[in-house]
């Protein structure tokens, strides 16, 4: 039927070009739905093509007048090649979605351009980059969550799994926008999670994933990366218990000095480092 409309339109485009983009469109979508990656690449580049500026001189150059139907273009695109898991095409066609001229031209909906973080977030975690994932998939909630699309909650899930690996030292639960969805229901195991690993807390860090191991091994992608976390979280947390324990270590010292106990000789290491360290089973 797609193919039927547009045989037609063909011979008028300049009246029904809007309508003719339109039914390509949905006949890509359709194709990377169905899995026809020949097909949808076919109907991708005829899009393309219609998004180019043949006035200037360079056929490679696109027309800002059409940003907002390109940016629907790299979107069906850049999930092409998540899925074909081509990261040397993904972080170009990333990049290009997130030029700034074209952004400054471009007015797309919120669930396109949450489609483009979210797959640039992937990108990221799989570089393990994990500033710039979380980074990317707050902008996937946010404009999932301004679409009203029910990605937002795996969206925040990513971000939450990528500011822990990032270390940072934020609660991603005090963005604004985030705030409201720390007591949700899908959400509150990972807030416990996140909060645990963000004040230090190993053990219950460890009841946590003991607990709720299964239910947070459900989402596949999560679970990819749930190993890792966990590495990484006694490391860090080991690290900021060797810190607090030498400087604990380092005034008994000094206290012990002033008094002139020990003849000012260096008191052995405070027993707290090695019993935390064989807590997080790393000696």
């Amino acid at each position: 039927m797609y193919d039927v409309t547009i045989h037609h339109i063909g011979s008028d485009m300049r009246n029904y070009e809007k309508l003719w983009f339109t039914i390509k469109l949905k006949a890509a979508q359709l194709a990377f739905d169905g899995g026809q990656i020949e097909k949808l690449t076919k109907e991708l580049e005829d899009l393309k093509n219609f998004c180019r500026d043949m006035d200037v001189g360079n056929p490679k150059a696109y027309d800002e007048r059409k940003g907002t139907q390109l940016m629907s273009l790299y979107a069906l695109e850049i999930q092409m090649y998540t899925i074909k898991q081509d990261e040397k095409m993904l972080r170009k066609l990333y990049q290009s979605a997130s030029d700034a001229r074209l952004m400054k031209s471009a007015v797309p909906p919120p669930k396109i351009m949450g489609i483009i973080k979210e797959c640039g977030g992937k990108m990221f975690m799989q570089q393990q980059q994990w500033k710039e994932a979380e980074a990317a998939f707050f902008d996937a909630f946010r404009n999932y969550d301004d679409a009203g699309h029910p990605k937002r909650i795996q969206c925040l899930t990513y971000l939450v799994l990528g500011n822990m690996l990032s270390g940072s030292a934020i609660n991603p639960f005090h963005h604004l926008q985030a705030r409201p969805y720390k007591n949700d229901p899908e959400m509150i195991v990972l807030a416990e999670l996140s909060d645990a690993y963000r004040d230090r807390h190993i053990k219950q860090f460890e009841r946590v994933l003991a607990e709720h191991g299964k239910k947070l091994r459900q989402d596949l992608y999560f679970s990819h990366f749930l190993d890792l976390l966990k590495r990484k979280a006694h490391i860090h947390l080991g690290r900021c218990l060797s810190v607090e324990a030498g400087a604990e270590s380092r005034r008994f010292l000094m206290v012990n000095n002033r008094a002139g106990g020990n003849n000012g000789e260096e008191m052995p290491p405070a027993p707290l480092l090695s019993h935390s360290l064989r807590d997080f089973g790393q000696i």
